[in-house]
């Protein structure tokens, strides 16, 4: 998005402002038709609007998640089954918060996640404008290079809100205040920086990730719109492409964002700082555990990334049908 397009889009605004400035309805409706007719502004709206739903409905199994991985289960469940330390942190949930504590950091997961798929959708159309032979049919290989960088500039611009997520996730009722707290106390902490701990680990298994889940799910999509006769496939069978797509990238890849969280966490509030790079924080992980112990939390993990990634997936698809629709028969 360059300069121009912001005037262009500012202009065209104003002047429906100017002609329907007594029906608030038609401005709505010719913002719409603006961002439905240009292919850059209805990605980042349908990434925006991906993100947030996904993350909004699946916001209680990320915080079972981040809190099976960071080791918060009694010693009365430790070595019990992954759904037995499931249900003993649903009840300390539910026991320390209440119903709504399932959702602690859910603000800042929506602020983090609406914004993290606008730009990975968006970066990887623009590259594949540039980088690919054929824009609208990329090859698999492309696909998985295309969601790499995708992953990549994502999560440079917005790691410090992925940061201030994870530890509202795992903070106690009252250890802060709200979105800004946590940052705030944060740069108190250790500076700006502090904001960044875990980067290079955060990058080391969201990039992995993002290339195998994004570069599987748009050769599927691919896939399906050439049987289909280069019409979109229909929901469910784009909801079990991502699906899939999701399983697989989280299965190899989650070690490492294991060692993430666990390096994000540490030395937060007296927690203790045990690790001082991603693969020492592998490597103790598994001298105590064994390689079993660096898949904690998979079960929870999966229970709410394949049903994120879904969801995500197919409101991201349906979004952006729906604004070319809409971009055609404003064009029409």
């Amino acid at each position: 998005m360059n300069p121009g397009d912001v005037v262009y889009t500012s202009a065209a605004l104003a002047v429906v402002a100017h002609q329907h400035r007594n029906t608030p309805f038609e401005l709505v409706a010719g913002a719409l038709r603006i961002t439905a007719s240009n292919d850059t502004y209805s990605t980042l709206a349908a990434g925006m609007t991906a993100g947030a739903v996904s993350r909004t409905v699946t916001a209680p199994l990320d915080r079972l998640k981040t809190l099976a991985q960071e080791g918060l289960v009694g010693n009365s469940v430790k070595h019990s089954s992954e759904f037995a330390r499931m249900r003993y942190l649903s009840n300390h949930i539910f026991t320390v918060g209440g119903v709504k504590s399932f959702w602690r950091g859910n603000g800042t997961n929506c602020l983090k996640a609406g914004p993290e798929y606008a730009v990975a959708f968006t970066t990887r159309q623009r590259l594949a404008d540039v980088v690919c032979a054929d824009r609208k049919h990329p090859s698999g290989l492309e696909n998985f290079a295309l969601g790499a960088a995708s992953g990549l500039t994502a999560q440079v611009l917005l790691y410090p809100l992925e940061v201030t997520k994870t530890r509202m996730a795992v903070a106690k009722a009252g250890e802060y205040s709200g979105i800004a707290d946590c940052i705030k106390q944060s740069v108190r902490r250790g500076g700006p920086r502090d904001l960044y701990r875990g980067l290079a680990a955060n990058l080391a298994g969201v990039v992995p990730h993002r290339s195998i889940e994004m570069g599987l799910f748009f050769t599927g999509e691919q896939a399906l719109r050439r049987l289909n006769g280069d019409v979109a496939p229909a929901w469910p069978l784009v909801s079990a492409v991502g699906f899939g797509a999701s399983i697989v990238g989280q299965i190899v890849t989650y070690p490492l964002n294991l060692a993430r969280t666990k390096l994000q966490t540490q030395g937060v509030n007296g927690r203790p700082i045990q690790y001082h790079s991603l693969a020492h924080c592998l490597r103790t992980v598994a001298k105590a555990h064994g390689v079993r112990g660096l898949f904690v939390g998979l079960v929870p993990n999966m229970l709410k990334a394949a049903p994120a990634s879904t969801i995500m997936y197919t409101v991201f698809s349906s979004t952006k049908e729906y604004l070319a629709t809409a971009g055609g028969s404003a064009a029409g």
